[in-house]
């Protein structure tokens, strides 16, 4: 019986091999997207942090451009004193803006990437659940071919059976014929 069932049960133990590394290959790639995602909300901060530090660095500039207007121009001060206070408003506004975009854009990220979790993992799911029938059909499918084939080789067994004792029944008639062909001969 194994001769003919144990190719077929390896050919099936394949099948089922690869469609359980093609499934965790597609839960590998959500997984990656996954973490793609909350890397690029990580690197929100990242760009937040660089966004303010070029916005200190260009209110010191200014400052300092201030700074040396009132130095080189004299009586500049009192003229000077109303535009810094209206250059400190104004980056002021800029640094609270910058906050409320970023964090607006964060917040927009993350529910997105809340929103994706949520749908990849109800549709792992789903795949896992069809993926789980598979596999079982496959069982199946794999146990009736087994015993279709295991049924087929006994009935060529008993069919072998039958043809040689056939045989053996016809060369014993066959050899009564030749012997009472000799006997009317030789009488």
């Amino acid at each position: 019986m194994t001769i003919y069932t144990t190719p077929v049960n390896a050919a099936f133990g394949l099948q089922r091999s690869v469609i359980e590394q093609n499934q965790q290959a597609f839960k590998n790639g959500l997984d990656l997207q996954k973490q793609f995602n909350n890397a690029v909300i990580d690197s929100v901060g990242t760009a937040e942090r660089t966004q303010r530090q070029g916005i200190e660095f260009t209110r010191t500039a200014v400052d300092a451009y201030l700074d040396a207007v009132e130095e080189a121009v004299p009586g500049a001060a009192d003229s000077l004193d109303e535009t810094r206070e209206t250059v400190t408003e104004l980056f002021d506004q800029i640094e609270e803006s910058q906050v409320e975009v970023f964090e607006a854009y964060e917040d927009q990220l993350s529910e997105g990437a809340d929103i994706y979790d949520e749908f990849t993992t109800d549709y792992l799911e789903a795949v896992n659940e069809q993926i789980s029938l598979l596999i079982e059909s496959h069982e199946g499918l794999e146990s009736q071919t087994v015993e279709t084939l295991e049924a087929a080789q006994n009935q060529l067994k008993d069919t072998q059976t039958e043809v040689e004792e056939r045989l053996e029944n016809v060369q014993a008639e066959v050899e009564n014929v030749q012997q009472d062909i000799q006997d009317s001969l030789e009488a």
